[in-house]
């Protein structure tokens, strides 16, 4: 059997929720032949982010004699990654009104990822802060740090804003 060598590295793919079969040609050296390679087959398939090193086949042999028992493959070896869908940031819904209680904490409603694929569950988080913990009305509030609780989604990098109120805080004194 003529020997080829192959080499692939990495090949990576954004999460799709697909498990794919990746194939490259490869030129056998042979006038007229031309192989498949087949990658990621069989139980070396991964559809979730991550890595996962996996061999290379020969798939088919076209042209010629057309036999992939013609030839060996030499350094077989390759790397599949799925790196993880990035979402665009959600917008806030609302952001609720507060009593002066000295921190910078809010409370607010966000929006939903769109780009989700169907099926899957994410859960929106995000640190939500007033500009500062003095009391205001319309005061500014920054929505960052999002989260998706699924390792196949990234939320994208930045923040959102919306407005409430921090209300002074009543306190009874008794004389």
């Amino acid at each position: 059997a003529k020997s080829i060598a192959v080499s692939y590295g990495t090949v990576t793919w954004t999460y799709d929720k697909t498990a794919h079969s990746t194939t490259y040609s490869a030129s056998t050296g042979v006038s007229g032949e031309t192989m498949t390679v087949s990658l990621n087959t069989g139980t070396n398939s991964i559809t979730n982010v991550g890595t996962s090193a996996i061999t290379t086949k020969c798939g088919s042999v076209s042209g010629g004699r057309a036999k992939c028992s013609n030839y060996t493959l030499t350094n077989t070896s390759a790397t599949l990654k799925v790196n993880p869908k990035s979402l665009t940031l959600p917008n806030i819904s609302s952001c609720s009104n507060k009593t002066y209680n000295g921190n910078t904490t809010a409370s607010c409603s966000l929006g939903s990822y769109s780009g989700v694929i169907s099926g899957d569950t994410v859960t929106i988080g995000a640190t939500c802060t007033f500009s500062d913990a003095d009391v205001g009305t319309n005061k500014t509030v920054i929505c960052s740090s999002y989260t998706t609780g699924n390792s196949n989604y990234t939320a994208a990098s930045g923040s959102k804003t919306k407005t409430a109120s921090i209300t002074a805080k009543s306190i009874a004194v008794n004389l």
